[in-house]
């Protein structure tokens, strides 16, 4: 039930749940499974940020249990849990889990154990940072973009950005960023949505791709985007 509640993101659930197997565990000698659970919940208080000591205690032990992290099942998915606190303490492992070594045996619980460590590792991962100027001439997310003489790009970008901060996660419709992109201009419906679907195709093409989304025809930048804003060009 631990491992369910924990993969579901039911966090305080799984803590319990985690606390009374470690105690029958310890109890009865089942100290395979006693290693796991100890590996699951240092994994979960690292990604919860909470009592980092019993978390540190509780992977030292799991750890000891696996003997040195070889090919062997329990070593594999204790491995698995220790990505995800290597990532919260020592900012290492966000880009994810490593490969399997060749020939390693895998069960159940190296199957789940990477499964949760997989997507606690996505979601510790650095939120992608936006910066761009008042007038979006200026842009930067891995390198600098330059729009300065690409007006329809900096209004529709901007339009775009303006979104994201009244309500991240909702999506643009092309008509609101035609009339952003190309103000006052008449033209046909379909000439406007395939302006718009260059002006995003070159803002991706340019750099932005891996933050602005598409569904049905709308656009926005990605809820996990933070945009920051810095000096227009003088």
């Amino acid at each position: 039930m631990g491992l369910v509640d924990h993969e579901a993101g039911r966090g305080d659930d799984a803590l319990g749940a985690y606390a009374a197997a470690i105690d029958g565990t310890s109890r009865t000698g089942s100290h395979r499974h006693e290693a796991l659970f100890r590996a699951a919940r240092a994994a979960l208080l690292a990604t919860l940020d909470r009592d980092a000591a019993l978390a540190r205690e509780d992977l030292a032990r799991a750890l000891d249990a696996a003997g040195g992290l070889g090919p062997r099942p329990l070593a594999l998915a204790v491995a698995a849990f220790r990505e995800v606190a290597r990532a919260r303490w020592d900012d290492a492992g966000t880009a994810g889990l490593p490969a399997l070594p060749e020939g390693a045996t895998v069960d159940d619980d190296v199957v789940i154990a990477r499964r949760i460590a997989g997507a606690a590792l996505a979601g510790l991962a650095p939120a992608p940072v936006l910066v761009v100027s008042a007038d979006c001439a200026d842009v930067r997310l891995a390198a600098p973009i330059d729009l300065s003489r690409r007006a329809p790009l900096r209004r529709v970008l901007g339009a775009l950005v303006d979104a994201h901060a009244r309500d991240r996660g909702a999506y643009v419709p092309p008509e609101a960023l035609q009339a952003a992109g190309w103000p006052g201009e008449r033209m046909l419906a379909d000439a406007g949505r395939q302006r718009v679907r260059v002006a995003i195709w070159t803002l991706r093409k340019l750099g932005l791709q891996d933050v602005v989304e598409s569904e049905a025809g709308a656009y926005r930048l990605s809820p996990r985007v933070v945009v920051e804003r810095a000096r227009p060009r003088v």
